[in-house]
C-alpha cells in the first residue's frame, strides 16, 4: 500500500465514533431525501452569446459528503482513471462484492467518483441515487 493510500487509511481508522455518526447521518439524509439530489441546467447563454454546457447542480448534501471526505483526508491520491480494479468491482452484477469490501478499497471506490465528477458532471449524484454510494458507505461505516 502507497503512503498516500495507507494515510488516507489512517485517517479513516482515526475517526471519532462521532464522525463515524456523522458520516453515516449524511448517507442517511442523502437516502431520506424527497426529490431530486440535483438540478439540471440545460444548454443557455450568456449575454455576451457564450454557450454554458447543461451541468448538474448538487443539492447541498452532496457538497457536505464531499466536504466531510476532504476534511477528513479520507480522499486517496491515487491514478484513479487508470484503476481497472475498481472498474471492474462497478461491473459486477452481485452483491456480494460490498461484504468483501475493505477499507482501502472502498475509499479508493469514493474517490474515483468523487474525482470523476470534476470531469463527469452528475457522476457522483448518480453513484448516491443508483444506491451503489449509500451501500458502500454503509459498509465502510461498519468496517
Amino acid at each position: 500500500m502507497d503512503k498516500n493510500t495507507q494515510d488516507a487509511v489512517n485517517a479513516f481508522k482515526g475517526l471519532s465514533d462521532d464522525d463515524i455518526k456523522a458520516l453515516g447521518g449524511i448517507n442517511d439524509r442523502i437516502q431520506a431525501n424527497i426529490g431530486e439530489l440535483s438540478l439540471l441546467h440545460q444548454d443557455e447563454r450568456t449575454a455576451s452569446s457564450a454557450l454554458v454546457f447543461p451541468w448538474a447542480e448538487q443539492i447541498s448534501l452532496i457538497h457536505e459528503f464531499v466536504q466531510f471526505m476532504y476534511d477528513k483526508k479520507l480522499i486517496i491520491i491515487f491514478a484513479w482513471t487508470e484503476w481497472q480494479e475498481g472498474r471492474d468491482w462497478y461491473a459486477l452484477q452481485d452483491d456480494s462484492k460490498y461484504d468483501k469490501l475493505d477499507v482501502e478499497t472502498a475509499l479508493k471506490l469514493l474517490t474515483a467518483v468523487i474525482r470523476n465528477d470534476r470531469f463527469n458532471n452528475g457522476a457522483l449524484v448518480d453513484a448516491f441515487e443508483s444506491d451503489v454510494f449509500p451501500k458502500i458507505l454503509q459498509k465502510l461505516i461498519t468496517i
